[in-house]
């Protein structure tokens, strides 16, 4: 949806910027662009009569503003609902946690903290990542992300070296691209052995994170 595009597209922008939230109201007008710019001028100038100083919008509530002009109440709700279900399915890591920011707005009582938003986005995750970073307990939404894309790339290499192996007819052997042998978080093992070897990989993988208790 366009409208939707706009308003991430606004997001990140200031995200690499020094504006105050106040400033991002008072820039938007050259950032936005066809249908949204002209929408804006409108609006703008009967922010302007209603309250006497367009400066004195804040930023939420401008986009406040724009999903009220943008969004249908039942289009809210499908968006809210369509996050309430949300998992990663068959998308990479970052693929979700896209999806996941741009649903999310639309039910931010759900992500009203860092821990929640953390939470909500390590129960969607595909199995056997949610097992590999559950134990870390990470309240960092960006870092379990991150953390997350690591415990991706790991299984995916893993895979691409079974089925190697395996047209080479040759048993998979975990010690043997490896300076040390050491058993791997396999496919089907699950929980049991994704705990058991948590601390230690991720350990050297980001030696400075200091979780929580």
């Amino acid at each position: 949806m366009r409208a939707n595009k706009w308003l991430i597209d606004l997001d990140r922008t200031f995200d690499i910027s020094v504006c105050t939230k106040n400033q991002k109201v008072q820039y938007v007008g050259h950032v936005l662009q066809g249908e949204a710019g002209i929408w804006w001028d409108t609006k703008r100038q009967l922010l302007a009569l209603e309250l006497g100083d367009v400066a004195t919008l804040t930023w939420e509530q401008f986009k406040k503003e724009f999903d009220s002009s943008f969004f249908l109440e039942t289009i809210k709700q499908q968006k809210a609902l369509e996050f309430v279900n949300l998992t990663q399915g068959n998308m990479m890591v970052e693929q979700y946690a896209a999806r996941f920011m741009e649903l999310g707005r639309f039910a931010l009582h759900l992500i009203g903290t860092e821990k929640m938003q953390a939470r909500k986005f390590q129960d969607g995750l595909q199995p056997r990542i949610q097992n590999q970073v559950a134990c870390l307990r990470i309240e960092n939404f960006q870092v379990l992300v991150n953390v997350a894309s690591i415990a991706e790339a790991e299984q995916q290499s893993l895979v691409s070296q079974v089925d190697k192996d395996q047209k080479r007819g040759m048993p998979y052997s975990p010690g043997r691209n490896m300076g040390k042998k050491r058993v791997p978080y396999t496919l089907d093992k699950g929980k049991r052995e994704s705990s058991r070897e948590c601390s230690t990989r991720y350990s050297t993988t980001m030696p400075k994170m200091r979780m929580k208790a």
